[in-house]
């Protein structure tokens, strides 16, 4: 399924990282925002939207934990998405594929994994590498005062209040 879409960024690189059943499960996310959107690819925003959605990880938690209005991020989130509608006849969610931008995102996932020595990829580089990229997602999440910089403080303050 979504490994597939994984597998084809990962080819790109030339290290071994894995998959997360939560980056997978991200992946599928955006996939199926994509499908309800009209649309055959996946866009920067399908992934945002799909950390809004996903609830577990630092991700999650810095989005709701930065006092962003989280309503008006999603809102101004779709409404970039439904202004782009494809209708290219997509009726499955195994047939919607990574725009350039999102394979850009991922493989910068999969970089920062691979730099840190991870053996596996963490969904929260998602949102750190949508807010390094130049796409209209970025730009919202900016908009609503979501920088990587401010990101980064969020997950260190989290990882440090763990008990």
């Amino acid at each position: 399924m979504c490994t597939l879409l994984y597998n084809a960024v990962k080819k790109l690189l030339p290290v071994c990282v894995c998959s997360t059943p939560n980056l997978d499960a991200i992946i599928q996310l955006s996939k199926q925002r994509a499908l309800e959107g009209g649309h055959s690819y996946v866009f920067p925003e399908h992934l945002a939207l799909a950390l809004l959605q996903y609830k577990s990880g630092w991700a999650f938690r810095t989005l709701h934990a930065s006092a962003l209005p989280v309503t008006a991020l999603q809102t101004a989130l779709e409404s970039v998405q439904n202004s782009a509608k494809s209708y290219d006849l997509v009726k499955t969610a195994d047939a919607i594929t990574l725009d350039v931008s999102t394979k850009r995102i991922l493989t910068h996932v999969l970089q920062s994994a691979d730099e840190l020595v991870l053996n596996h990829a963490v969904i929260g580089y998602v949102l750190l590498a949508i807010l390094k990229s130049n796409t209209q997602a970025a730009h919202i999440l900016h908009k609503f005062g979501l920088t990587h910089k401010v990101a980064k403080a969020l997950a260190y303050c989290q990882l440090i209040e763990r008990p």
